[in-house]
């Protein structure tokens, strides 16, 4: 939560609803720490590390840090201890609380069920005779209200509602009686009328039985007479395909020897352009070699000129780079704390990534 540095504690809304004469003891014992902190954290905004190398800014950084650690560690403590009382205090109330209820609840419970006496009697009597109602009603319906309600009904009412039950009963065990009669009745009749269309059925079967046995043989001759006329087509077929099968085979021999004579001056033309191809091919190799090492010796004689006129500089950066990784060997410098002297170790670090970027760049010249 951001507070203001003129804003006090009494302002902040943690302590809102809570009477001053009690936050006040917890204002007390976190005012110093709170002053401190503010002051410190607002000298600590003057100091901004942008560079590596800014030494100076980062030991400042590191002190600033170490004192705002102070106060905070401080107020930890003292949010501890405060802390503490007042949940001593929390469990102090909820056990005397607690007391007081074991004292009073057992006593309050004994006292009313004497109260309640000749109510939970009645209700027990109720009970009883709803469910010996309900134990009776279930010989005769299944449509019962709750043994409770059954036990609060007048006897007339009760007496009633019984007699109902046992005439439904009674009507329903008659018309079960004459459904079973009239279906044994109907079983009967569907036995009868079975029996006659099964004995209709044997002899329709019959009459189609002759009537398939005369198509069979019906179909029997004719199937004779075709078997025999396709036959007789089959071999007038055969003999002429056997003619034109000649005939193909003839023809096939003519255009075999045609496309065998195509084929051999093909490859005699093609052989000859394949030769005359690789003579070709020969001669453009032969060149572009010729024109690959005349570029090479060009490429190198340039190259040389460029490194020839850079020598100087590349010299000077070699140089640079040498003092650089001088510079970082040859600082010795003692640090008192783990943080500094992995700062110390960050700088050379970086000014030995300095010295091989130097380096690198020399090599390019």
């Amino acid at each position: 939560m951001s507070i203001k540095p003129t804003e006090s504690l009494t302002k902040i809304p943690e302590l809102t609803g809570i009477d001053l004469a009690v936050a006040q003891p917890i204002i007390d014992a976190f005012m110093p720490h709170y002053m401190a902190a503010m002051e410190l954290a607002e000298k600590a905004k003057a100091i901004n590390v942008t560079d590596p190398t800014d030494c100076t800014g980062i030991k400042a950084a590191r002190v600033a840090r170490l004192e705002l650690r102070k106060p905070r560690l401080e107020a930890e403590e003292v949010h501890k201890r405060e802390k503490n009382v007042y949940l001593r205090m929390g469990k102090a109330i909820d056990g005397i609380r607690n007391r007081i209820k074991g004292i009073c609840e057992p006593e309050e419970t004994r006292l009313q069920a004497m109260e309640d006496i000749a109510e939970r009697m009645e209700s027990e009597r109720l009970a009883k005779l709803g469910a010996e109602r309900f134990n009776e009603l279930s010989q005769f319906t299944l449509n019962i209200p709750p043994a409770g309600e059954l036990g609060r009904w007048p006897k007339p009412q009760y007496d009633n509602y019984l007699a109902g039950a046992k005439a439904e009963k009674a009507r329903v065990e008659k018309e079960e009686a004459d459904r079973k009669a009239r279906e044994e009745a109907e079983q009967m009749e569907r036995e009868m009328a079975e029996a006659e269309a099964a004995s209709e059925r044997e002899r329709l079967a019959k009459i189609a039985d002759d009537d398939r046995k005369a198509r069979q043989k019906a179909e029997a001759a004719a199937a004779e007479a075709k078997r025999k006329a396709a036959a007789e087509l089959a071999k007038q077929r055969a003999e002429a395909e056997k003619a034109a099968a000649a005939q193909r085979a003839e023809a096939a021999r003519i255009e075999a020897e045609h496309q065998a004579q195509l084929r051999a001056e093909r490859a005699a033309a093609e052989a000859a352009a394949r030769k005359e191809r690789e003579a070709r091919e020969k001669a453009e190799a032969e060149a572009r070699k010729l024109r690959e090492a005349e570029e090479a010796k060009r490429k190198a004689e340039a190259d040389a000129a460029r490194k020839a006129a850079a020598a100087p500089d590349k010299e000077k950066l070699m140089q640079l780079a040498s003092d650089i990784r001088t510079f970082a060997q040859t600082r010795n410098i003692s640090m008192s704390t783990n943080e500094a002297a992995q700062a110390v170790g960050m700088v050379i670090a970086s000014l030995g990534r300095l010295a091989k970027s130097v380096e690198d760049a020399a090599e390019d010249m």
